[in-house]
């Protein structure tokens, strides 16, 4: 059945009428003539009809086009969901979370790079956290040992003075003093306290190196080899300093080089029972890269043990250096031991 068209399509479409008159004889004799006039309305209503059947064919098909694309992108985009609640989970502290890579490739190159990172962050975080647990039992062992210190030190110089004093005000008091006796006395205080000075020195090296800020990093060295000099002097002390090239470094990276070389003598005297010991600080031959700072101190003790394990203050020194960018190494040799610390140059500002 065929449709048919609305007013406004007629009107819009209908051509203007055509009449055609055809004269006709017969043997001379005039019959008349036949008229032809047009008549568009079926023409008109079967165009109509066929517009009508292609908007509704094709809007079947876009329906079904659309559908079916619908129904594509929703699979392609369903990891989307999986990658927001990752995300979330991530945000919230569960650095374990991993997403399946699935969908079209992009995505899935996308999850797996999620998942490295989601890895790369928990490693950190799990870095930080144990840093930090070090870090505060680095505090209280560096506190135990500056208790420790004051206890062992200070407190037997301080009883003897207190018992010097006692004596000094007995035999001033008796009206028998000896002026020989009281300046044995004296003497001997002034022993004592020449003695707490030391320790004193000792104690505020170890907390803040005294005139690093004032006096540089090669005279802080030299103060801090003269000090273990004194303390050991059965023990061949040397020092080698060569930093011409690289101007002035900041205060991090001159505080991080002495304390290094701080330990690892402390590490020296405490456990190898060594003879000789040599301490060198000179720049790192690189044609490229960033200037590095070459600290190496070798000894000719015993070296590392079979079992030994890193303590607090061998991990505060890693960890001091890793914090620039650097790195300990510790290699025992027939020779001895030598530590070597790569600490990478930050120039003062």
């Amino acid at each position: 059945m065929v449709r048919q068209p609305p007013e406004w399509f007629v009107a819009l479409v209908r051509p203007e009428p055509t009449t055609i008159r055809i004269p006709l004889t017969s043997h001379g004799n005039d019959l008349g003539s036949l008229v032809i006039g047009s008549e568009p309305s079926d023409e008109i209503s079967e165009i109509w009809d066929g517009i009508v059947t292609q908007l509704i064919v094709g809007a079947c098909i876009a329906l079904v086009l659309f559908l079916i694309t619908a129904a594509v992108v929703n699979r392609a985009l369903r990891p989307l969901n999986s990658l927001a609640g990752a995300m979330t989970r991530v945000e919230a502290g569960d650095y374990a979370t991993r997403v399946a890579p699935a969908g079209p490739p992009e995505l899935a190159a996308i999850c797996r790079q999620l998942n490295h990172l989601v890895e790369v962050l928990g490693s950190a975080m799990e870095d930080r956290r144990q840093l930090a647990g070090r870090l505060v039992s680095l505090q209280d062992s560096e506190r135990k040992e500056v208790a420790s210190e004051l206890h062992d030190e200070f407190g037997p110089y301080l009883f003897a003075l207190r018992a010097h004093v006692s004596s000094l005000e007995a035999a001033i008091g008796g009206g028998g003093a000896d002026a020989r006796g009281l300046l044995r006395q004296c003497r001997a205080m002034t022993e004592q306290l020449g003695a707490l000075q030391q320790v004193n020195r000792q104690i505020l090296e170890r907390l803040r190196p005294v005139g690093l800020a004032d006096l540089g990093l090669g005279e802080a060295l030299n103060r801090l080899i003269g000090m273990w000099r004194q303390a050991h002097p059965g023990v061949s002390l040397d020092l080698s300093v060569s930093l011409p090239s690289l101007g002035a470094l900041d205060e991090t990276t001159e505080l991080t080089i002495y304390r290094v070389v701080q330990e690892a003598l402390t590490n020296v005297f405490r456990h190898a029972g060594a003879s000789s010991v040599g301490v060198s600080i000179a720049p790192l031959n690189s044609d490229a890269g960033q200037p590095t700072i070459r600290v190496e101190v070798r000894d000719n003790g015993s070296g590392l043990p079979t079992d030994y394990k890193s303590g607090l203050g061998t991990v505060g020194m890693r960890e001091r250096v890793a914090a620039l960018g650097g790195s300990v190494s510790m290699n025992s040799t027939p020779e001895g031991l030598v530590i070597e610390a790569l600490v990478p140059v930050r120039l003062a500002i």
